[in-house]
C-alpha cells in the first residue's frame, strides 16, 4: 500500500510540474490556445495534458473518479467550480488550466455486521476459549534431608512466603508486640522457603521477567521458575543477592547437605518462534548452595512424560530420589502389556556429595501414585499402594520391589486388598514394617498391613468407620488421622485417634468433628504434614482449616485446638476452642507452651491459648490488604479502599477506607482507617469531597446503588452525605443471541463515570420480556450531583430504549457517552437471520446534568471505539463473517466514518484481524484505545501442531494513524511478550498495557512519538489493575491482594 506521505508528495509534484512546465508547453500561434488538463490521484480527466484549441472554439472535458472515490472539486484557472463531472470552455481566446480533485466516496451509510464481540479468542471450527516430612521412612542413612515450607522460624524472626507480597520478615522476639520488619517483593507462585546461615532461599514457580528491548525479548526473556537468594542478616533491610532460573514449574525441592535438588515440569508450549527445549517432561536439577553468593546449577536430568496427563511425585531418601510419572499402560510381571493406568518409577542416585546425579532403572507399577505417601523405600525395598485406576472405584493393591542396585529392580510381591466391593483409595501411609490404607465407598475401612516379610505381605485387619481419612500421622502404637465424617450427611472435618498396638485388632479410640458443613485444609496432600500439627510435648493438635457456616451463612477460617493424649494414663481427644483468623488461614505454629501463631496471606496473629477453650488474640498484623481503589488527598497521602475477600452476600461484605502514605501505600499500619459495612468498589476525587460507590441488594427493590461522600481533615475520615438509588440493574444478565456469544452489560456491581468535578454518572439497564424470543433492553443512567457533599442528589435519570437490541459498548468522552448497540436482522417471516445484526450508536450529552440529551440512533459497522476531537469522525471496530454459514470465524475491520446528520459515511476501512484458516490457529483482538487521532490495539496469535503437542504464541502492539480520515496508516507493529495483552489506558503521554504472560504485568510505553510507541519499563502485578491513578509524577495501580503498585512516570 502506498504511504500517505508518498501519495501527498506525488500529488504536489503533479501540481508543481503543471506550473513549472507551463512555459515549456507547446508553442501556440495567435489562432490556437493551450488548455492544461490535470487529474489528481484517484480519477481521470479526458482529454488530458496540453490540449490545443482554436480561437473562438469550444472544448469539453469529462471527469471520472476511480471506484470508491468521488469528485471533490474542479478548479478552472484556480477558481473552484464544484464537483462537476464535465466542464466546457466556450469561445476560447486565451490559455486555460483545469484541475480535477478527487476524494474517497462517501461510501456506505447502511451496514450489517457480525455480533461485535470486542476482545476474545477466535477459533476456527472449535469452541471459544484459551488453548499445574522428610521422606526417610525406615531409611538407615543418616544424611540430613531438609524440606522447605511456606513459613520458617529462624531465631526471633518468622519468615513468611506470601502469595501476594513476596518474602515477609516478622519480628517475634516479643509475643505481645510482633511487627513486620520488611518485605522483599519476589513474585511468582510460592512453592517453599529455606533459611540457613543468614540467607533465605525463596522458591517460586510461574516466574518471568521481561527485557525492555524487544530484540532481546525473543532471546533473553524467561518464563518458568526461580530460586532467589536473599541476604537476611539485616532483617530490616534484606537484599536479593541473586538467583537462578529453572525451566518449567517447580513442584518439589529438598536440600541434602549443601545440594538443593529441584523437581520441575516443563510442557510443550513455547513463545516467539523458538520451540527448542519445549517438551512435556519432568526435570531434576542439582544446585549447589554451598556459597550463597555463587548458587549454581550442577546438573540436569530430563524424563519425558509419556502419559496422557501430567502427574509426578517424588520420594526422597539421603541417597536416592524415586520419581513416579503417570503412564497409560504397563508390562505386567509376566511381561505382557496391560492397557491400564500405571506409574513409571525411576531411580535417581544422589549419593554424590558434590551434586552429581545419575539416572538408574525405570520400572512400571500398576495404578497411579497420586501423592508422596503412596510410596516408600525401606531396607532395600520399594513399596507402593496404588488404586486400580485413576478415577472411580477399584481394588487397590500393594506392590513390593527389591532394589538390588541402581540398575537392578526385581518384583517381589503383590497384595490386593480384600474388600467386599470396588472402592476408592483415600489415603496411604508407610511406617517401617507396617502400612496403613484407607478406602471409601459407603463406609470407610482402615486396613493394617504387615510388611515384615516383603515376599509375603499380609493384610492383618480392618476397622470400619463413617466418612473417610485423608491423611495419616503414625506414632508409636497409635495413629492420628485427619479426614471427613459423613455421618448424617455433614462431611465435617474430623481428627481420629486409633490404637494399633495390635495390628490384628485396631481400635478407634476417639473422633472429634469440627467446622460446619464441608471443610478443607488449605494445602496440597504432599504438604499435609506441614499444616496438620501433632504436638506430642504439648498434648495438642492444631488444624488450620476453612469451612462454610450453614447457621450464619458465612465462611469460617481458623485453627481448631484439640487436646491429645495417648499414654497409659489417658487415651483421648478433646475438642477445645477455635482461633478465628482473618483471611484463608495457611498454618498454625507453636510459639511457646501457652502461645501460638497463625498465618495466612492476609494476616499474622499472635494468640494466647492459656485457656484453650477461649483463645485470646494478642496482636494482629495485616500482611496484605485487598486494595480496590485509590484517591489522592495530596502529593503525600491518599485514601485507599479495601475490602474483605470472604463474603457471599452483600450484607456480609466489609470494606475499609484508610489513609496511606504514597511513599508506602501498602503499609500494614495506615494513618487512620474507617470501617464501612457493605461492598464498595470505586473512589472518585471530587471538588469538595471523595465519593465512594458500591451496592447492596434489597429483596423488594432489587439492586441498590450506594454513594457516600467523605472528607479527611488531616487526622480523621469524616462521613458526610450519602445517597441510595434503585432502578439500576447492575447484575449482568447473560443472553445468548442464537448460536452467538454471551454478552454481559454492564459487568460489575457499580458502573460509574466521573464527568466533572461535581458529577458522576451511573449506568445500568432494564430488560423487557414481552417478546420472550427477543427481549428488549433499556440503558438507564442516573446523574449524581455532588456539588454539596452533605446533600447528594440524583440530578437526572436517562433512559435509552433499545427495542430488540442489546448494548455492546459504552464509550465516554468528557461528558458525552457513545452507546453502541446491536439489533438482530429479521426476514419477511419475522424469523431471525441467525448471527446478523445492524449496529447503531446513540450519543448522550450530559454537559447540563439537569437536562441531558439523547441523539437518534445512527447505523455504523460494529461499535464505537473512539471519536475525533470535534466529534466529526467516528472510529469503529467491525466484525464480519469470513465464510458464513460454513464458518463463523470473523474478520475484524477498523473504520473511519464521517458523521453527517443522522448518518455516518465510511471514509476508510482496513482489516486489522484476519480470519483464521486452520483448526490449529487463532487470532485475538485485545482492547482498542483511541487517543489524539491514533488507535492502539493488540493482536494475539497462536498456532499449534496437528496434535497440539507444540504451540507458538506471539502478540503484537499495533499503532494506526487516523489523522487523515481518508487514509488509515499503520505506522508501527511491535512484538510483545506473553500469550495476550490488553491496553489499559493512555495517561500523561504514556501507554499502559497489561500483558497476560503467566501471572501478568504492566508494560509502559512512551508516546513521545505517538506513531511509534517506545517501551520504557515493565512492572509485574500478578493481577489485572482495575484502575490507574496518577498523582503527581507517579502512577498507582490498585491490584487487589497484590497491593498498590507504584510506577514512576518520569
Amino acid at each position: 500500500m502506498m504511504s500517505y506521505r508518498r501519495k501527498y508528495f506525488l500529488s504536489m509534484l503533479v501540481i508543481i510540474l503543471s506550473v513549472s512546465l507551463w512555459t515549456d508547453a507547446p508553442t501556440a500561434t495567435r489562432e490556437t490556445f493551450i488548455i492544461r488538463a490535470v487529474a489528481g490521484l484517484h480519477g481521470t480527466i479526458s482529454p488530458a495534458g496540453w490540449i490545443k484549441a482554436g480561437a473562438g472554439s469550444s472544448q469539453t472535458f469529462t471527469i471520472q473518479p476511480h471506484e470508491g472515490y468521488r469528485i471533490k472539486d474542479v478548479r478552472v484557472d484556480w477558481v473552484s467550480k464544484g464537483p462537476l463531472s464535465a466542464y466546457t470552455f466556450s469561445n476560447i481566446n486565451s490559455h486555460h488550466r483545469i484541475v480535477a480533485i478527487f476524494t474517497r466516496d462517501q461510501g456506505q451509510s447502511d451496514f450489517v455486521s457480525a455480533f461485535p464481540r470486542g476482545s476474545g479468542w477466535f477459533y476456527r471450527g472449535g469452541p471459544e476459549g484459551y488453548p499445574v516430612p522428610v521422606d526417610t521412612d525406615g531409611d538407615k542413612d543418616t544424611r540430613a534431608i531438609e524440606e522447605g515450607d511456606m513459613v520458617k522460624i529462624d531465631g526471633t524472626t518468622l519468615f513468611v512466603l506470601n502469595q501476594y507480597r513476596g518474602l515477609q520478615l516478622i519480628d517475634i522476639s516479643d509475643s505481645s508486640r510482633p511487627s513486620l520488619l520488611s518485605t522483599v517483593p519476589i513474585y511468582g507462585h510460592p512453592v517453599e522457603l529455606y533459611v540457613r546461615d543468614g540467607n533465605a532461599y525463596v522458591v517460586v514457580a510461574n516466574y518471568f521477567h521481561c527485557w525492555y528491548s524487544p530484540l532481546k525479548a525473543e532471546t533473553e526473556s524467561f518464563q518458568g521458575s526461580r530460586i532467589s537468594v536473599v541476604d537476611v542478616r539485616n532483617t530490616k533491610a534484606p537484599e536479593i543477592m541473586g538467583g537462578i532460573d529453572i525451566k518449567g514449574f517447580i513442584t518439589d525441592t529438598r536440600i541434602v547437605g549443601s545440594i538443593l535438588y529441584v523437581v520441575s515440569h516443563t510442557d510443550s508450549y513455547y513463545y516467539y518462534d523458538d520451540p527448542s527445549g519445549a517438551a512435556n517432561q519432568t526435570v531434576i536439577t542439582s544446585i549447589s548452595v554451598a556459597d550463597p553468593a555463587q548458587v549454581k546449577i550442577l546438573q540436569e536430568l530430563s524424563f519425558p512424560v509419556t502419559g496422557g496427563f501430567y502427574e509426578n511425585n517424588v520420594h526422597v531418601t539421603a541417597d536416592k530420589i524415586f520419581l513416579s510419572q503417570y503412564r497409560s499402560g504397563y508390562a505386567n510381571w509376566d511381561g505382557n502389556w496391560v492397557q491400564k493406568d500405571a506409574s513409571d518409577i525411576t531411580i535417581i542416585d544422589i549419593a554424590d556429595v558434590t551434586g552429581i546425579i545419575k539416572k538408574g532403572a525405570t520400572f512400571s507399577a500398576p495404578g497411579v501414585v497420586s501423592n508422596r505417601w503412596q510410596m516408600d523405600f525401606y531396607d532395600g525395598y520399594f513399596r507402593a499402594i496404588t488404586p486400580e485406576q485413576t478415577w472411580g472405584n477399584g481394588y487397590p493393591s500393594l506392590y513390593i520391589y527389591k532394589i538390588e542396585d541402581l540398575e537392578t529392580v526385581t518384583p517381589v510381591s503383590k497384595l490386593t486388598l480384600q474388600i467386599d466391593r470396588p472402592e476408592s483409595l483415600m489415603s496411604v501411609r508407610f511406617d517401617g514394617t507396617t502400612a496403613y490404607a484407607v478406602t471409601y465407598e459407603r463406609i470407610d475401612p482402615l486396613f493394617t498391613i504387615d510388611l515384615t516379610n516383603p515376599a509375603q505381605p499380609r493384610q492383618r485387619a480392618e476397622i470400619q468407620m463413617t466418612g473417610w481419612i485423608d491423611y495419616i500421622e503414625p506414632r508409636v502404637d497409635h495413629l492420628v488421622t485427619l479426614g471427613h465424617d459423613d455421618a448424617e450427611g455433614t462431611t465435617a472435618l474430623s481428627v481420629t485417634l486409633f490404637d494399633i498396638a495390635n495390628l490384628d485388632n485396631p481400635v478407634l479410640v476417639e473422633r472429634v468433628n469440627f467446622g460446619e458443613g464441608y471443610g478443607w485444609v488449605p494445602t496440597e496432600m504432599n504438604d499435609m504434614h506441614k499444616a496438620f500439627k501433632v504436638l506430642d510435648d504439648l498434648h495438642l493438635i492444631m488444624v488450620p482449616f476453612s469451612s462454610w457456616s450453614h447457621t450464619n451463612n458465612r465462611p469460617i477460617s481458623g485453627a481448631q485446638l484439640i487436646d491429645y493424649y495417648f499414654d497409659p494414663a489417658a487415651r483421648h481427644l478433646t475438642k477445645r476452642g477455635l482461633i478465628e483468623h482473618s483471611g484463608w488461614i495457611e498454618q498454625a505454629l507453636p510459639f511457646n507452651d501457652s502461645t501460638v501463631m497463625t498465618v495466612s496471606n492476609e494476616a499474622f496473629q499472635m494468640v494466647d491459648i492459656s485457656n484453650r477453650d477461649k483463645p485470646q488474640i494478642i496482636k494482629v498484623l495485616e500482611l496484605a490488604r485487598n486494595a480496590i481503589d485509590l484517591a489522592g488527598l495530596s502529593q503525600d497521602f491518599a485514601l485507599e479502599l479495601s475490602s474483605d475477600t470472604r463474603w457471599s452476600t452483600y450484607d456480609q461484605a466489609q470494606s475499609t477506607l484508610s489513609v496511606v502514605p504514597l511513599s508506602n501505600p501498602d503499609t500494614p499500619e495506615p494513618l487512620t482507617a474507617l470501617p464501612l459495612p457493605g461492598y464498595y468498589d470505586a473512589l472518585f476525587s471530587m471538588q469538595n469531597c471523595t465519593l465512594l460507590s458500591g451496592c447492596r441488594y434489597d429483596e423488594t427493590k432489587g439492586n441498590i446503588t450506594v454513594v457516600k461522600a467523605v472528607s479527611y481533615d488531616g487526622s480523621d475520615i469524616t462521613p458526610r452525605g450519602s445517597l441510595e438509588m434503585s432502578g439500576l440493574n447492575n447484575y449482568p444478565y447473560p443472553w445468548v443471541y442464537r448460536d452467538g456469544p454471551y454478552y454481559f452489560f454492564p459487568a460489575g456491581p457499580s458502573q460509574a463515570e466521573k464527568i466533572s468535578e461535581t458529577a458522576l454518572v451511573f449506568s445500568g439497564y432494564e430488560y423487557s420480556f414481552e417478546n420472550p424470543a427477543i427481549p428488549s433492553c433499556t440503558v438507564v443512567m442516573k446523574i449524581v450531583d455532588a456539588s454539596a457533599p452533605e446533600d447528594l442528589n440524583c440530578a437526572a435519570t436517562i433512559k435509552i430504549d433499545l427495542p430488540s437490541g442489546t448494548p455492546t459498548r459504552m464509550l465516554w468522552v468528557g461528558s458525552r457517552a457513545y452507546v453502541s448497540y446491536a439489533v438482530p436482522i429479521f426476514n419477511g417471516n419475522d424469523s431471525w437471520q441467525s448471527q446478523y445484526y445492524k449496529c447503531f450508536f446513540k450519543t448522550v450529552d450530559c454537559t447540563d446534568i439537569h437536562n441531558p440529551t439523547i441523539s437518534e440512533g445512527i447505523n455504523i459497522p460494529g461499535y464505537v471505539a473512539g471519536v475525533s476531537a470535534e466529534g466529526k469522525y467516528i472510529y469503529t471496530i467491525d466484525y464480519q463473517y469470513a465464510a458464513f454459514p460454513n464458518s463463523s470465524v470473523n474478520t475484524v475491520y477498523l473504520n473511519i466514518l464521517e458523521r453527517e446528520g443522522n448518518k455516518a459515511y465510511v471514509r476508510d476501512r482496513e482489516i486489522i484481524l484476519p480470519a483464521t484458516t486452520t483448526n490449529n490457529e487463532y487470532y485475538a483482538l485485545g482492547s482498542v484505545v483511541v487517543s489524539n487521532e491514533k488507535a492502539y490495539y493488540t493482536i494475539s496469535h497462536g498456532s499449534c501442531s496437528a496434535d497440539y503437542t507444540g504451540c507458538r504464541y506471539d502478540t503484537q502492539l499495533v499503532t494506526a494513524n487516523l489523522s487523515d480520515p481518508n487514509n488509515i496508516q499503520f505506522t508501527s507493529s511491535q512484538k510483545l511478550q506473553g500469550q495476550g495483552a490488553d491496553i489499559i489506558n493512555v495517561i500523561q503521554n504514556k501507554l499502559f498495557i497489561y500483558t497476560y504472560a503467566d501471572s501478568g504485568g504492566v508494560l509502559i510505553y512512551s508516546l513521545a512519538n505517538p506513531l511509534e510507541p517506545d517501551l520504557e519499563s515493565f512492572y509485574r502485578t500478578d493481577f489485572y489493575p482495575g484502575n490507574i491513578v496518577v498523582i503527581g509524577d507517579r502512577a498507582f495501580l490498585p491490584s487487589g491482594m497484590y497491593g498498590v503498585k507504584v510506577i514512576p512516570l518520569q
